[in-house]
């Protein structure tokens, strides 16, 4: 869990509606992203919670909503933050630069704090996560890194079939790209009552002769702000998306297309992964399974002396209808063998006196009280189970080649029509040439026969 040292107070006008908003990020430990819009009702930064993808993300309830969200989430990302508390005093989060510059520069100056025994925690995806509709994809594929390509075609001639990949080393790139859109239509939009905020600072404009409203803060600034925005949507998942290892591969996607892949993602792998340990029974002697919410287990806060856990993680068993909880902060001792290996542990039995100090509870002898547990452990065999898991393993892994193999025949189709939109365009090239030719060769022969006419003239 990450959050900010101290408060942050930014103000601004929204882009939609040009109203001004104070925006008052809290640090918290509650571990999410909440919205508290103009003391209304409160809601969580989570897909589930997406009321609306036109021309910008919008988060709610039934009571409040929160307008142009995916650049500061996407600063929250970059800043690995996961919990903070977000105050607004208007619905729409201020468009600033058109960036997530400005956050994320003041969530530096403002500092993060984590936990001091936290690690950044990496997910793998396992299985492929994809949404296909004609011209548009966004694909998540199993990957041991993370990769990033983001592929437009719109009717300019700097963003017609490109392509940009997400580089970790330029990531202030990303960070700083702003949003953008075709100047012909800013008249249009305003009159519906949208972009009533745009200005040349935060936003890049396409004009109708091949070049923009403002210069570019670095190459292909409008393609790195469509990875903004897919980092920003994706984070709606609760996992950040820079901690993935997996590969994402978008093309001429929006917030519609982020949004429904980040649901679909969340999905497959909400709080699936659990942690098991083998606990012996004290009653028949066998080993049973205990399970504990791996997600539960990396949050906890941990004692930077002891390191034992200074929170409560909830333990389950088999057939359980009951939470239990784990032992913190007992005090024991351990016995080894000549090995090394650890054989007994024993808990020892403590209450508080009446002067609030710690005593170790004794019995009519004067010795130490306590429970002692033996740590042994035996192997167990069950060809049944070993069987079973590895017939799931084969019916879960021909699902996985049955799926990866559509994907692969989509993406032939497409890059088949990729070649032939190729083939087509030099054609128009070579027509295009010929026309041009035969229209320099037109205009020297009427410029021969004017001066031909002049001559004839003159004499």
């Amino acid at each position: 869990m990450v959050t900010l040292k101290k408060e942050v107070k930014i103000t601004g006008n929204g882009l939609m509606k040009n109203k001004p908003c104070q925006v008052t990020l809290f640090p918290s430990n509650s571990g999410q992203i909440r919205y508290f819009v103009k003391d209304k009702d409160s809601f969580t930064g989570s897909v589930e919670n997406v009321v609306s993808t036109d021309h910008c993300v919008v988060l709610g309830s039934k009571k409040a909503r929160a307008m142009l969200t995916e650049h500061l989430t996407a600063a929250l990302a970059f800043c690995h933050i996961d919990s903070v508390d977000i105050c607004m005093t208007e619905e729409e989060v201020p468009i600033l630069d058109g960036s997530s510059k400005q956050w994320v520069e003041a969530f530096k100056e403002a500092g993060t704090d984590r936990p001091f025994f936290a690690k950044e925690k990496y997910y793998t995806v396992s299985e492929p996560v994809y949404y296909l509709n004609g011209k548009t994809s966004l694909v998540i594929l199993p990957s041991d890194n993370l990769f990033i390509s983001y592929a437009v075609n719109y009717d300019h001639p700097d963003v017609t079939r490109r392509f940009v990949n997400y580089n970790p080393k330029n990531k202030y790139e990303i960070i700083e790209a702003r949003t953008f859109g075709f100047y012909k239509d800013l008249k249009k939009y305003q009159m519906l009552g949208f972009a009533q905020g745009v200005t040349q600072e935060n936003t890049v404009g396409f004009t109708d002769d091949g070049g923009y409203t403002t210069e570019l803060r670095s190459e292909n600034e409008q393609i790195k702000h469509k990875i903004l925005d897919l980092i920003g949507d994706l984070y709606l998942t609760g996992i950040n998306p820079l901690n993935l290892r997996c590969q994402i591969l978008a093309k001429e996607a929006g917030h519609a297309v982020h949004i429904k892949t980040a649901k679909m993602l969340k999905e497959k792998y909400k709080d699936s992964n659990w942690l098991v340990r083998y606990q012996k029974n004290s009653s028949n002697g066998a080993y049973e399974p205990v399970f504990y919410n791996a997600k539960q287990v990396e949050e906890a806060d941990y004692s930077s002396d002891s390191m034992s856990s200074l929170s409560a993680i909830k333990s389950y068993t088999y057939g359980q209808t009951m939470d239990t909880q784990e032992i913190r902060n007992a005090r024991a001792t351990v016995e080894k063998d000549s090995s090394g290996r650890y054989m007994k542990i024993f808990i020892y039995d403590t209450y508080v006196d009446e002067n609030g100090t710690l005593q170790f509870r004794k019995d009519e002898n004067g010795n130490l009280v306590g429970v002692e547990h033996n740590l042994d452990a035996t192997t167990v065999s069950d060809d049944n189970a070993y069987n079973d898991a590895m017939n799931q393993y084969n019916y879960d892994k021909a699902k996985y080649d049955q799926e990866i193999q559509a994907i692969n025949s989509k993406i032939e189709i497409i890059q088949s029509q990729d070649k032939d939109l190729e083939l087509r365009l030099k054609q128009l090239d070579t027509e295009e040439n010929a026309i041009s030719t035969e229209l320099e060769s037109v205009k020297k022969v009427i410029s021969k026969n004017v001066e031909s006419s002049f001559k004839t003239f003159s004499a």
